[in-house]
Order: C-alpha cells, then sequence, then structure tokens
C-alpha cells in the first residue's frame, strides 16, 4: 500500500513537471482575482471558470502548502507598498504568472493537464489584497485585476461559521515578515 501512495506521488510530480515545463503560460494575459477568505471568490472563480474554459491556479499564497512562498518568509497578509522592493518575492511570482509553480494543492480545481494547452488562466488569491498595488505596478496584465469585496460582517460570519478559522480572530500580532511596515504602523496608531 505504501509503495501505491509513492509511486501515485511520483507520478503527480512527474505530471506538475511536465506541465511546468511545456506550458505556453503567457503571464500578461492571465485573469487575477483578489479576495479575503470565505469573501465570495470560491463562487466568482466558479462562474469565470465555467465561461471562460480556463485552468484555475488555486490560492498559490496559502502558506501551508507553498514552500516557495513560505521560504522567503511571506506573510499569510503580506502587505506590500507600491514601490516596494523584494527581488526573491518578484521572481516567484514571475514563475507563478508563468504557470511553472503547480502542485496538488494550487491544480485540486484543475488537473495539471489543463495547464499544458493554455495560454493564460485564472489566478484566484485569497490574502493578498495587501499586494494588488505592488504587483500592478511590477507586472504588465492586459486584463484588470479583480478585487472582489464582500460586507466585512459576512466575511467574518462566514470565517466564524467555518472550522479551518477557530481561534484566528482571538489575538492580532504583527507578523515578522518583510515589509511588515503596515502592521507596525496600525498598532501604534489603532
Amino acid at each position: 500500500m505504501l509503495k501505491r501512495i509513492r509511486e501515485s506521488t511520483k507520478l503527480k510530480k512527474a505530471k506538475y513537471a511536465f506541465a511546468q515545463s511545456v506550458n505556453r503560460i503567457e503571464s500578461s494575459e492571465n485573469l487575477l482575482l483578489f479576495c479575503m477568505p470565505r469573501g465570495g471568490s470560491t463562487w466568482l472563480t466558479e462562474v469565470l471558470a465555467a465561461s471562460s474554459n480556463l485552468p484555475v491556479l488555486w490560492e498559490p499564497l496559502h502558506l501551508r502548502y507553498a514552500p516557495e512562498f513560505q521560504n522567503i518568509n511571506l506573510g499569510w497578509e503580506q502587505v506590500m507598498s507600491k514601490d516596494g522592493e523584494w527581488a526573491e518575492l518578484k521572481e516567484k511570482f514571475e514563475k507563478l504568472f508563468q504557470g511553472k509553480i503547480l502542485n496538488d494543492w494550487n491544480c485540486r480545481v484543475s488537473p495539471a493537464r489543463s495547464f499544458v494547452w493554455s495560454t493564460k488562466m485564472i489566478v484566484k488569491f485569497c490574502r493578498a489584497n495587501g499586494m494588488l498595488l505592488w504587483l500592478t505596478e511590477n507586472f504588465s496584465f492586459k486584463h484588470k485585476p479583480v478585487l472582489l469585496l464582500r460586507h466585512p460582517f459576512a466575511v467574518v460570519a462566514s470565517q466564524m461559521r467555518h472550522m479551518g478559522f477557530d481561534g484566528v480572530h482571538e489575538t492580532i500580532s504583527v507578523p515578522q515578515t518583510p515589509h511588515n511596515d503596515f502592521w507596525l504602523f496600525r498598532k501604534i496608531c489603532g
């Protein structure tokens, strides 16, 4: 049984490696969607995917499943000023927008093979709203990114009902990440 699981894992990794090496994703053609967790992004992503037949790159900054971003100390709610400089982050996003970072998590909606023939994809971000200006300043997109805003009370109510957010709202701390000036300012000025 364990041998079959290892073989299955190797096969999946091979599929992702193949899709990453041959895909023709044009980063400027991608459709980007930004939203808070439980803010309606899944619904909108499903609508866009069904109407466009594009593959979906699912929450690529979820730190539990994105070692490439975790390894450079990206925060869960990372904020970047429009003119902030972070060469490693920019390099990771270049790879991401070209479809060169694929894994079980971010391909959970669209199989790896769907990225092979597509020239663009839908990228669904949760928790990246604070980087939207930085991304639009550092990358060229043919289509304007979508920032989906749901009433904050509805977002928090949905998060409180979802078991993945147990204890999240109990304390707020300043993240120990690069470019955390925004959080320090909020803590001082409250």
